[in-house]
């Protein structure tokens, strides 16, 4: 995965799972894909599993990137082009990551985010960070794919 950084934030994430899995998403085309879709549950997760044609599409269009399963435990996802950096015990490269950038802000989260989705919890995460959780946290990233 490569996006280009505002340069005044880091691209760096940190935070831990409680769910076994990571989920990388800008929180606004995933909302409106939500909303568009039809999908009115906060169990969005569920859903996807219980509509797999609603979560293949999601995924396609790069509105949510699933990785999973992955062993509960604190994670860093850094996103660098080229190689990881030094001292990461785990590396995931993936070029062709559908991923689509729209507000600036990629989440980078634990499966729990899309199992009990919150959208104006995420929708308004930069104006609260003191409601900030463990288990998410966000990567300054110039719209795009």
């Amino acid at each position: 995965m490569s996006w280009k950084f505002s340069p005044a934030r880091t691209t760096l994430s940190h935070f831990s799972l409680d769910e076994p899995g990571i989920v990388p998403f800008d929180p606004r085309p995933l909302t409106e894909y939500l909303r568009g879709s039809g999908v009115e549950t906060r169990e969005v997760f569920d859903d996807f599993l219980d509509h797999q044609d609603v979560g293949s599409e999601a995924i396609r269009q790069g509105v949510v990137f699933p990785i999973y399963p992955i062993p509960a435990d604190d994670d860093s996802v850094f996103l660098v082009e080229g190689h990881a950096p030094r001292g990461a015990t785990r590396h995931l490269t993936y070029a062709s990551a559908p991923l689509h950038v729209t507000s600036g802000v990629l989440m980078t989260a634990d499966l729990h985010a899309v199992m009990h989705w919150e959208p104006e919890f995420f929708g308004a995460y930069l104006d609260h960070p003191q409601d900030r959780l463990m288990n998410n946290d966000d990567l300054d990233v110039a719209p795009g794919r």
